[in-house]
């Protein structure tokens, strides 16, 4: 109790946390917005950014201005949405509109193309997300990639650039996973149906999964 208090007054400023049991002391939150049972482990960085439910952050991951969905588990040392530099211009330094560098200017100007990840999607360890990327709903980023264009979803990427290896089911069965949304579930419906998750799929469990969605959406 005496651990969460005191999460919660250090991060309590500038964001919203509906949560704070697990949070590291040791890690960085900025102008953010983390949903239930959100996870962030040590030292990693969240800024501008919002986290949905069930989330985790691993250490040294550093996210900015980014949306991100329910059920994602992100390994450690990540870039999620790479500052950019712009190389059209005179010079690449940041010294024109950041003014810790140098003090040339006094407010601080850089542009951001928010990155969007959707839910249920798995980022590796030391992947590079670029600005603007869409990585969408249960995604798969290999560790060492680097995002370059958008990730469809339930699609496997990896590599220097990411590039797509195989979906992780037919195309059928991905389009009936984008209908049921089994994320949007309450907790309770998840715990009553948990077997479901915890084999590997098959038609059995997407017709159960059809029925239960007729039932949430009722």
């Amino acid at each position: 109790m005496i651990k969460k208090l005191f999460i919660k007054w250090r991060f309590k400023s500038n964001n919203k946390i509906k949560d704070f049991q697990f949070i590291s002391l040791f890690c960085h939150l900025s102008s953010s917005y983390l949903a239930m049972n959100v996870r962030v482990a040590k030292h990693a960085s969240v800024t501008q950014s919002q986290i949905d439910s069930y989330t985790s952050v691993g250490g040294r991951t550093q996210i900015t201005h980014t949306k991100i969905g329910k059920f994602c588990a992100i390994s450690w040392n990540c870039t999620v949405n790479a500052v950019k530099h712009p190389i059209e211009n005179l010079s690449i330094s940041a010294f024109p509109y950041v003014p810790a560098i140098g003090g040339f200017v006094t407010k601080r100007s850089q542009t951001y193309d928010p990155v969007v990840i959707g839910n249920d999607v798995w980022i590796g360890a030391n992947v590079v997300i670029m600005p603007g990327i869409c990585v969408e709903d249960g995604a798969v980023i290999g560790a060492g990639s680097i995002v370059t264009k958008d990730v469809p979803p339930y699609t496997i990427v990896c590599g220097n650039p990411a590039k797509e290896i195989k979906k992780r089911f037919d195309y059928i069965t991905i389009n009936d996973l984008l209908q049921i949304k089994w994320w949007n579930w309450d907790d309770e419906i998840l715990k009553n149906n948990i077997e479901l998750f915890q084999e590997k799929l098959n038609p059995e469990i997407l017709i159960k999964m059809k029925n239960i969605q007729k039932h949430v959406g009722q």
